[in-house]
């Protein structure tokens, strides 16, 4: 670095905002520390470290090893910069939607004088009773899967608001007979909320900030239209988008670990000497004979992730033509090189795509590296594309002024 650079360094950290960027993926924690700079109106990460997720931390749903996570993210987070306590401001935090979940849901509402303005207590007697009506069908929802919990509403977004059809910014001092709109909402179990207290009080920041791992790389897909393959530890997660709005999220039980498993019931060898295998396989370091040997061992459940691509894919969208731009990301960036293969599957399938000819399926990781040009070009390989994610969202949030947000954050307080 020249001196130059360090200068430059220096003077964003002095004139900008510190906030955290966290990714607590099911097999790698990332921490970054980030600046929101007011003057330019733009956020960039200064730095990230990351290390493997302790082995066993993630559970079963929305139950998780707190003291095995929290204690490797916060050595993370002191070696971005041992004097960070008190001097970051917010904090943005990313994890698996089997302990941050979230499902977009409308709300209609008739107004009894049409004539009258909106003003924002009618607004926010609109969010308070979607709010809690939406906390029941949740509750009802997850009762199929989980017996005797609580649940409790971490946060809520605001996707769209109309006012008789017409979609609208700021709804104060227009009249109408209805309003509508869509709310991403954010939602735990009461017990997993517990475990997320414990880390929100340890991070010392003014505001935090947490979202499921799908929605955080939504927010920055680069088209305004398109499908997310997110690849986790465990499981896979795919996201529909259409017109900038999540319109579909679904998931099933096969992830990188389901490759490592093969191997180790093949091979008779444990996890960590799998995964290496698997690395080596990866980058095609292993002889001709060797590649081709575990090329046969993968096939099976290589196979099995790629129908429930198709089927995660049908359930989405049964009756609507599907993207044809599909990205795809995880902790290996390119899992298991699925992403010739998947294009094959696709295009033979029986699904609808807008324009099957221009069907394209990319490293998403690779695409936000391209994008994020103020990145130190070592960094830059797409190995935080949820962090560079997190930054984007942390820069809307910082440069949005509208008091609707804070309206929302408000009535699901009182839903607790």
């Amino acid at each position: 670095m020249t001196q130059d650079d360090s200068i430059q360094k220096e003077d964003s950290r002095a004139s900008g905002e510190l906030f955290l960027v966290l990714d607590l993926g099911v097999d790698i924690l990332q921490a970054g520390l980030a600046t929101y700079n007011k003057q330019d109106e733009k956020a960039a990460i200064l730095k990230y470290e990351q290390d493997l997720t302790p082995q066993d931390s993630f559970q079963k749903d929305f139950c998780f090893d707190e003291q095995k996570i929290f204690s490797t993210l916060i050595a993370l987070i002191s070696k971005l910069d041992a004097g960070l306590k008190n001097k970051v401001s917010h904090c943005f935090l990313a994890a698996p939607a089997s302990y941050l979940a979230g499902r977009v849901f409308n709300f209609n509402f008739q107004r009894q004088d049409p004539q009258t303005a909106i003003d924002l207590r009618e607004l926010e007697n609109v969010f308070i009773k979607t709010t809690f009506q939406i906390k029941d069908k949740i509750k009802e929802d997850i009762k199929q899967r989980i017996s005797g919990v609580s649940i409790h509403l971490v946060d809520g977004h605001l996707l769209n608001l109309k006012i008789d059809g017409y979609p609208v910014s700021n709804p104060e001092d227009l009249t109408g007979q209805q309003i509508a709109g869509q709310i991403f909402y954010i939602y735990t179990t009461e017990d997993c909320w517990q475990h997320w207290q414990k880390l929100i009080e340890l991070l010392h920041c003014r505001e935090v900030f947490l979202m499921p791992r799908f929605w955080s790389l939504l927010q920055t897909l680069p088209v305004d239209r398109g499908i997310i393959i997110d690849v986790g530890y465990q499981q896979t997660e795919i996201s529909l988008k259409r017109q900038n709005l999540l319109v579909g999220q679904s998931s099933f039980n096969i992830g990188s670990v389901s490759f490592d498993y093969v191997l180790t019931e093949a091979l008779g060898i444990g996890l960590s000497e799998a995964r290496e295998i698997k690395s080596r396989y990866l980058a095609y370091s292993l002889s001709n004979q060797a590649q081709n040997r575990f090329t046969e061992i993968f096939k099976p459940v290589r196979q099995s992730w790629l129908q429930g691509v198709v089927v995660a894919l049908q359930g989405l969208s049964p009756n609507a033509i599907l993207p044809e731009k599909i990205f795809i990301t995880g902790s290996d960036d390119s899992p298991i090189d699925l992403i010739g293969d998947l294009k094959n599957v696709l295009l033979t399938e029986k699904l609808s795509f807008l324009d099957k000819n221009r069907l394209t399926i990319e490293s998403l990781g690779a695409r936000v590296a391209t994008q994020d040009k103020e990145q130190d070009a070592s960094q830059n390989k797409g190995q935080k594309v949820v962090l560079s994610s997190l930054c984007q969202i942390a820069l809307s949030f910082f440069k949005n002024t509208s008091p609707i947000a804070r309206i929302l954050k408000k009535s699901i307080k009182l839903a607790h």
